[in-house]
């Protein structure tokens, strides 16, 4: 397990209850909001990660709760590592990214979904323990940068993360992101 002094945080979760709540509807809601980090570079979203990985999507599992709030559900992705800064012992680590909210699934814009088999490279916070689930969340919703089949790391999201990442090799993006760790 990894120590830090950086606080916990849910990425964006009170914006994201203001933007969910009253949406009754089954289909899934697009959200933008403020957020940490929204709009830093590269190497600011590096610093701020506890953990950055690049690896391959092994599993993934929906509608899990974490910690008190059980209006929140997560997708947890199960990653495998191909490698990290710092070094894990673990071969796989997991992931969550809250997906639904008060029974409303939404996404949130110029965040990255992924499916098994996908890689990709993230930069993560640890949960803090108090929530009882060993894993990561994001330092921000557009933390993941999914690789393509091309080995071209594709950035959908919008500013100075898509500018810096869209289209650049994963070793480019991994590199950048642990340069001023």
């Amino acid at each position: 397990m990894l120590t830090s002094n950086k606080p916990f945080a849910l990425v964006g979760c009170a914006a994201l209850i203001a933007a969910v709540i009253g949406c009754s509807d089954d289909s899934v809601q697009e959200i933008d909001f403020d957020e940490p980090y929204g709009h830093a570079s590269l190497q600011e979203i590096g610093v701020a990660a506890d953990l950055v990985v690049r690896g391959e999507v092994a599993g993934l599992e929906t509608g899990v709760r974490i910690g008190e709030d059980r209006s929140i559900e997560y997708r947890v992705y199960t990653v495998r590592v191909a490698q990290t800064d710092p070094q894990v012992s673990d071969d796989t680590i997991r992931i969550a990214i809250s997906e639904v909210m008060d029974g409303q699934a939404f996404q949130v814009a110029g965040r990255a979904s992924l499916d098994e088999g996908d890689q990709a490279i993230f930069a993560l916070t640890e949960i803090d323990e108090s929530f009882e689930f060993e894993g990561f969340v994001l330092v921000n919703s557009q933390s993941i940068f999914p690789v393509e089949g091309n080995n071209e790391v594709q950035h959908d999201g919008e500013g100075t993360l898509s500018d810096q990442a869209d289209g650049s090799t994963p070793e480019d993006v991994f590199d950048e992101l642990v340069s001023h760790r």
